[in-house]
C-alpha cells in the first residue's frame, strides 16, 4: 500500500485563506507531511504572496463596510435633521402669527434654516456663534 496522496490544493487554500493565520508548522502537523516539503512547495508556488493578497482584500471589504455604515448613519442624520428643522420652521411660522415675540421667533427660524442647511451639506457661516447666541438668550 503506497502513501496517500496529499491534497495540496486543499493545504494551499487553508494557508491562504485562513481568516486567522495559520503557520506551517500547523499545517504540516495537521496533514502528517513533513515541514521542509511543505515550505518548499509554498516558496515554489508563493504561498506568502497570495496570503497577503488576501488580508489585504479582506481590509478592504471591512473599510469598505465602514464607510457604507458610515454614509448610511450620515444620510439618516441629514434627513432626520432636515425633518427637525421643518418642524421647528412651522412651529415658528405659527408662533409668529399668534405673538409678539417675533425676535425669539426670528431666531428660531434663522436656527431651522442653519439646520436646513448643514441637513443638506452646507456650511453657513457662524452657525455655532448662532446657536450660542441663541441658547443665552432664552437661558436669560
Amino acid at each position: 500500500m503506497g502513501k496517500p496522496r496529499i491534497n495540496w490544493q486543499q493545504i494551499r487554500n487553508e494557508y491562504t485563506t485562513a481568516p486567522e493565520a495559520i503557520s506551517k508548522q500547523d499545517l504540516a502537523d495537521k496533514y502528517e507531511i513533513n515541514r521542509t516539503t511543505l515550505s518548499l512547495k509554498a516558496t515554489k508556488e508563493k504561498w506568502d504572496f497570495e496570503r497577503g493578497r488576501f488580508i489585504i482584500h479582506l481590509q478592504e471589504q471591512t473599510a469598505e463596510k465602514k464607510s457604507d455604515a458610515v454614509s448610511s448613519f450620515a444620510a439618516t442624520w441629514d434627513t432626520k435633521c432636515s425633518e427637525a428643522a421643518d418642524k421647528l420652521m412651522a412651529k415658528a411660522l405659527g408662533e409668529m402669527a399668534s405673538d409678539s415675540k417675533s425676535r425669539d421667533v426670528a431666531g428660531a427660524m434663522k436656527i431651522a434654516q442653519d439646520m436646513g442647511k448643514i441637513a443638506s451639506g452646507g456650511k453657513p457661516d457662524g452657525v455655532l456663534e448662532q446657536l450660542v447666541s441663541e441658547i443665552k438668550k432664552a437661558l436669560a
